[in-house]
């Protein structure tokens, strides 16, 4: 029920501040709409097969605190900075729980600031987004979803021709 409610309020945004035109309150409704994402996927229960496998990578000794963390531990099937990321994580907090919501965090914000950017309807990208790509990005494929986040980031120099 709470994900149709999502699309319906999505889908209205959608057509008054993109098709209308209406600006008053545009920004308000789309920053509810990434903490609702953020709160969303970030509080999720074992939603997505790569996301149990992450939470037992995440509990098990493969992962370690920063504090026992060797070299050999960057020889896993997993990318560097994602194993430093969950050994920060797992150091400071402790909680899979805080991991999803950090990692909810960094991919959503990226998108929804790609979107506002580079879009003249910022909302109907953020209906496709939540169609298409929210679970997939956020739940099953979070290694490269990061990655991703960060080759949006690099867009704006992409187009400078900074490289």
């Amino acid at each position: 029920m709470i994900y149709a409610l999502i699309l319906i309020l999505l889908v209205f945004c959608a057509y008054r501040y993109d098709i209308r035109g209406v600006h008053k309150g545009q920004g308000e409704w789309y920053t509810f709409f990434l903490f609702v994402f953020i709160l969303l996927i970030g509080l999720r229960y074992r939603i997505g097969t790569d996301s149990i496998t992450y939470e037992r990578w995440f509990y098990s000794s493969d992962l370690p605190t920063l504090g026992k963390i060797t070299v050999d531990t960057f020889s896993q099937k997993y990318e560097p900075l994602f194993i430093l990321f969950g050994s920060v994580v797992k150091t400071v907090f402790e909680s899979w729980v805080i991991f999803q919501l950090l990692h909810a965090i960094i991919v959503n914000t990226i998108a929804f600031h790609f979107f506002k950017k580079y879009s003249q309807a910022p909302f109907i990208c953020v209906v496709i987004y939540y169609l298409w790509l929210l679970f997939p990005l956020n739940c099953e494929i979070m290694r490269q979803s990061i990655a991703a986040s960060v080759f949006l980031l690099a867009i704006p120099y992409l187009l400078e021709k900074r490289f």
